[in-house]
């Protein structure tokens, strides 16, 4: 039984609208691959998690924008008219059964997750390549009918992507070791594998963000401001590589805090908060840093300071108001630590007042 009633259903349409919103904020370009996983979470109409929009076009629409979509119809109008050219020139039941399937493959692309598994994809591709073929060779009499790739060329493309493929390995094979000793708690040896993990694959934002927090473990256990510094400059790379990865900007901006640089904190905790606002410990995180900063400013006599941070910490209340309005569905989490926080800022503020 299948209605817009059906989860599933509702689901999807949830992920096509949110997916749209994505899109009309950069329709033309897009956002480049990845874009729908580092966005969705900001757009979100209730905490949902998904690797993929359900729907092949609208995956391209986020990622390429309309240049791509474009692109791709342009591919695929191509595609089916030399298929259809191959059927009328060689009309054997295995051409029309490939026709067939690509035709289903990509009609079944706007309702699912399939062109997200790179098998699916491959197979579909090596598809699309034999009915190609198929169309070339009824036109192997027609003059500039063939393309030809130089050995050389081949030769060289392959080497690239055996080389790319090896550095993604070896980076792998460091993290594996990384998470081990992090799950034993030998940080010494974890930032060893990472800062390995870190050379091979520089461009991972994971990694940047999975070696500072190794850092900021080891800073807690020896207390070097060496050690605080360098995991403050691998958070920052990578926030420059997923500027909305809200895990990462919380990261970053507790390191801040934790220095007592507060100007710096604040923001970023505020864009974490922004960036997944379903996420209840980005709330606390914020309240927490708020808090502790007017304290810290108050003990220090600059009660204007702490009017700002403590009138920050209160605000928390209102995002909270503005996340579960905006759910669709009701929010199962447990606001009573975050609350708390709010009632005594609310206080201290009324001190620093007097």
């Amino acid at each position: 039984d299948v209605s817009l009633r059906t989860r599933n259903v509702w689901e999807r349409l949830i992920f096509y609208r949110d997916g749209l919103r994505i899109f009309a904020l950069r329709p033309v370009s897009g956002w480049g691959g990845g874009g729908w996983e580092a966005l969705y979470f900001s757009v979100r109409s209730f905490p949902y998690t998904t690797r993929s929009t359900h729907n092949f076009y609208l995956q391209v629409l986020i990622e390429g924008g309309l240049v791509g979509m474009t692109l791709l119809v342009l591919l695929l109008f191509s595609l089916f008219r030399m298929s259809s050219n191959a059927f009328r020139q060689n009309p054997t039941p295995w051409v029309g059964m490939l026709f067939g399937i690509l035709a289903f493959s990509f009609l079944h692309g706007f309702v699912d997750v399939d062109f997200n598994l790179g098998a699916y994809q491959l197979g579909v591709w090596f598809l699309a390549g034999c009915l190609v073929q198929a169309s070339l060779k009824g036109n192997s009499g027609k003059k500039g009918a063939f393309f030809t790739l130089s050995p050389l060329l081949f030769s060289l493309i392959c080497a690239a992507l055996f080389a790319l493929s090896s550095f993604s390995v070896s980076s792998e094979w460091q993290r594996i070791f990384d998470r081990y000793f992090a799950r034993e708690g030998k940080w010494d040896e974890a930032v060893y594998f990472l800062e390995r993990a870190s050379r091979f694959e520089p461009w991972n934002p994971e990694i940047h963000y999975a070696l500072s927090q190794a850092l900021r473990q080891k800073f807690l256990l020896e207390r070097k401001e060496a050690l605080r510094q360098w995991a403050i400059e691998e958070g920052e790379k990578a926030l420059r590589l997923a500027p909305r990865n809200a895990s990462i900007l919380e990261h970053v901006g507790i390191l801040y805090a934790e220095r007592g640089d507060f100007d710096r904190a604040l923001p970023l905790l505020k864009k974490a908060v922004e960036s997944n606002p379903f996420e209840l410990s980005h709330y606390l995180n914020l309240a927490r840093v708020c808090r502790y900063a007017g304290r810290f400013f108050l003990e220090k006599g600059e009660k204007e300071k702490a009017i700002v941070f403590l009138e920050e910490g209160i605000a928390v209340e209102e995002l909270l108001r503005k996340a579960e309005g905006r759910s669709l569905v009701p929010l199962k989490w447990d606001t009573g630590e975050v609350r708390q926080l709010i009632e005594e800022m609310k206080t201290l503020k009324q001190k620093a007042g007097e």
